[in-house]
């Protein structure tokens, strides 16, 4: 019983751990019981030596499994993906204009230099989807959808290769719940392909090794440079490859030399899919290394202060899984830690278990991993950002998984008694289940920040405009984005409007310009954010005909723009009546 009383202290200070840090003047008693649990894991781990045994479950029941999960996965992916997230955020219709211009007949690019610079090939995923649907928000984030969905059979099967069946149904439904993951899938933008393409890069890596297939070696080459031609922060995975040779050149020697020439065959394969992107690299550096010059800490910092802020950001990133995480509105629900409450007790463990068994190759590999990952959120800023370190989902979900798992199986080889072990482990999946199904679809889908980061006021400008048509010449009044902001310009191509003020960054209303002397072939449009409402008496009194109305919305209703319509007659009266 002593096995079982150790486990119990060890699963209630982890817990107490992770209530604390939900109490921000706890934090330090929080992370002294994460500390003291750590320490009795451990010391458990020494003792008795627990090991994944080989998988138990049948083969019928781990398909049925898995079907379940792979369909709960694919509806917490596409439900209501129409309206949440609400609006569409610049880079999103920066994803839509790059797709249309692809259409157009645009010469093929790698990289396209537009947003401190981007890789392209999620912008023909998209160009594709435009091509069958149209031209929608929906069409830009379904491409994210479908890889999504796709990441929870490849971690299912990395999973299963590395650990076991039941570890590999563990990770593949704490990925479909996952409220991290589920952000990202849902998005229009190409973050979603980092993770993807780093599980199935691994995967038949292992894969290779293990069967000598030249077959395997070539596919993980292949999907190494994929991922490469994806999200910014892939660019650090090739080091986690190796990281791993070298791990296995010290340990594995035999193993790589029966695999010479596979190796070299992945080689190529990488370097032949890689060449149009490494070329351009190398003829326009500057524009390739644009994002990372703009963002890293080194930037605009004496050595002391990046030292200084590397510390914060390491502490930060650390954090981010228990604690707290982005606070950018369109990357998380603002502060809330990355994983929920379940994940992230199971995810200390998972973690110190990987640390204790370090030289087992699967450990290794989702430890170089992890620490690769986290690299770009320790470089740049600002810190924990759940978007340049969305590679580490994989690994720091298989770390919960495995605790998870090794709960379960402890408790059944103590109690003897199969059934309970598995209602345990059931009961903490479905717990993390409804908590992150809440957190996104109730807590962050409704979070007014939210709203804001997803432009829902331009977006309902931009669709406005369009249901008025060709005939009408918008004067937009706003203190925080123009009219040719990316979001207007993607969903109301090809009307004509302008800013009503000076210059950008100086928002003062051309009211001089009244009466408008200009586009009298059209009805005009003035768009009203409530910083301008001052102005809509001077428009009334030049233009008393016009027809104002109040536009409402966002999670609490409240006042978008307010929109004054003159029709053209009234525009040429005005401006005739005044030059007399």
């Amino acid at each position: 019983m002593v096995r079982i009383y150790w486990i119990s202290l060890v699963i209630i200070l982890v817990g107490l751990a992770q209530f604390f840090l939900s109490t921000d003047n706890l934090v330090e008693i929080a992370i002294t019981l994460f500390m003291v649990s750590v320490i009795l894991f451990i010391l458990y781990l020494t003792r008795w030596h627990p090991k994944f045994p080989s998988t138990a479950i049948s083969h019928k029941s781990e398909m049925v499994l898995f079907a379940v999960i792979f369909v709960l996965g694919i509806f917490m992916r596409i439900y209501h993906i129409e309206s949440i997230p609400p609006g569409l955020h610049g880079d999103e219709a920066w994803s839509g204009i790059e797709a249309v211009e692809i259409l157009e007949g645009r010469p093929y690019t790698p990289y396209s230099p537009n947003v401190y610079g981007q890789t392209t090939m999620y912008f023909y995923f998209v160009a594709f989807l435009f091509k069958l649907l149209g031209a929608t928000p929906v069409a830009i984030r379904l491409v994210s959808v479908v890889f999504g969905i796709l990441a929870i059979p490849a971690l299912y099967f990395f999973t299963r290769k590395a650990c076991n069946a039941e570890v590999a149904l563990c990770a593949s439904f704490l990925l479909a719940v996952s409220r991290w993951h589920i952000t990202l899938s849902r998005i229009g933008m190409m973050i979603v392909l980092g993770s993807f393409f780093a599980i199935l890069t691994f995967y038949y890596l292992l894969r290779a090794l293990d069967s000598k297939s030249t077959r395997y070696f070539i596919l993980s080459g292949i999907f190494l440079s994929l991922g490469l031609n994806g999200y910014m922060a892939f660019r650090l995975v090739p080091f986690v490859f190796l990281l791993f040779l070298c791990f296995l050149l010290l340990r594995y020697k035999e193993q790589i030399a029966d695999n010479l020439k596979g190796l070299t065959l992945f080689f190529a394969s990488a370097l032949v899919t890689i060449t149009p992107l490494a070329l351009y690299a190398v003829c326009n550096w500057d524009i390739f290394m644009g994002r990372v010059g703009a963002i890293n800490i080194f930037k605009d910092h004496s050595f002391m202060g990046s030292i200084s802020l590397l510390g914060d950001n390491v502490r930060a990133s650390l954090l981010m899984f228990n604690y707290e995480g982005s606070m950018c509105p369109h990357k998380n629900l603002p502060g809330e830690q990355m994983l929920d409450p379940i994940l992230a007790m199971f995810f200390v463990l998972g973690l110190t278990l990987a640390l204790y068994k370090w030289h087992n190759r699967t450990n290794f590999l989702l430890l170089s991993w992890f620490g690769v990952a986290l690299l770009p959120g320790f470089l740049s800023i600002p810190a924990a950002d759940s978007f340049r370190t969305s590679i580490v989902i994989p690994p720091a979900i298989v770390f919960g998984a495995m605790a998870i798992y090794w709960l379960g199986d402890e408790l059944r080889q103590i109690l003897s008694h199969k059934r309970m072990a598995a209602v345990a482990i059931i009961f903490l999946l479905l717990s993390s289940g409804v908590y992150n199904y809440n957190a996104y679809f109730h807590e962050q889908a409704n979070h007014p920040g939210v709203w804001h980061d997803f432009h829902y006021v331009p977006v309902e400008v931009a669709y406005y405009h369009k249901q008025l048509g060709e005939e009408y010449h918008m004067y937009l009044l706003s203190n925080w984005f123009y009219y040719q902001y990316e979001s207007l310009r993607f969903l109301a191509p090809g009307l004509s409007g302008e800013d009503f003020f000076y210059k950008l960054g100086e928002y003062t209303p051309r009211l001089d310009r009244l009466p408008l002397k200009e586009n009298m072939d059209k009805h005009a449009i003035f768009v009203v954010l409530p910083y301008y409402n001052d102005a809509l008496p001077v428009l009334s009194e030049y233009y008393p005909n016009g027809t104002l109305k109040v536009h409402e919305g966002g999670p609490r209703n409240e006042v978008m723009f307010t929109s004054y319509v003159i029709p053209k007659d009234e525009l040429r009266n005005c401006s005739t009546n005044r030059s007399l």
